[in-house]
């Protein structure tokens, strides 16, 4: 279904712990910015955005119906017209910006053995999406860059989830940046050459001061990874 199709029909999300409302909000403003700034033409990106501005009424009326929780088949529902409307999003973004300016970030679980699922809702909600297939799936629809976050290893200190980031990372032809576990320095070392990442995004080891910037960059430049540093360094 082509974006000019998709967003004739009312859009629903899966909201039901209300976390997706504050951004619906963020985009409904951003939609109006779109169309102050651009009055002339109809844009499937305009659309997309504009289409978001019933979600948190649609979301009342299938969610929180006589204050019961939503039905799984509803659930199953709201989830996939979910998904066509992150799909259509970032086609149209793609096709507005270009894919240089669309960046998908991907919360990921391991469920198995060798197999990881996306999660939403901050790693509380498992969407069924397989997280290799979705990257490679938002690199069809136009992303030109992943942020691969893993829930497992978010905050343990414990190092990055070597093993999905290696398998996006050869899965899609874009950027990967790995995240989440990053504890010592050699930690992003090791997701940049096991991983083979191509970017690695720490907050942790900065926000308690275990390390500085300047100290990351450095020990990754000895490590033999390109790094830009300032003059001073």
């Amino acid at each position: 279904m082509e974006a000019e199709d998709f967003f004739r029909v009312t859009p629903l999300i899966d909201a039901v712990n209300g976390g997706h409302l504050a951004v619906v909000r963020l985009l409904v403003r951003a939609g109006a910015n779109v169309n102050a700034a651009q009055r002339s033409g109809d844009t499937a990106l305009q659309r997309a955005i504009a289409a978001c501005s019933t979600v948190e009424l649609d979301y009342r009326a299938a969610c929180q119906r006589e204050g019961r929780p939503v039905e799984p088949k509803a659930l199953a529902a709201i989830q996939d017209r979910f998904a066509r409307i992150v799909h259509c999003l970032i086609r149209a973004g793609a096709e507005k910006f270009g894919s240089q300016c669309i960046v998908v970030s991907i919360d990921t679980r391991r469920t198995g053995p060798e197999t990881w699922t996306v999660f939403s809702h901050g790693g509380r909600r498992a969407t069924g999406w397989e997280a290799v297939a979705w990257a490679r799936r938002a690199v069809e629809l136009g992303a030109g860059e992943i942020v691969l976050n893993s829930i497992d290893a978010d905050g343990t200190k414990q190092g990055y989830d070597l093993g999905i980031t290696r398998r996006i990372s050869e899965a899609v032809p874009v950027p990967v940046v790995a995240s989440g576990g990053a504890g010592h320095l050699d930690h992003l070392v090791e997701v940049l050459r096991a991983g083979k990442a191509d970017a690695v995004l720490a907050a942790s080891i900065f926000h308690e001061g275990t390390y500085t910037v300047g100290e990351v960059k450095r020990h990754l430049r000895a490590a033999g990874i390109p790094v830009r540093l300032p003059p001073s360094a």
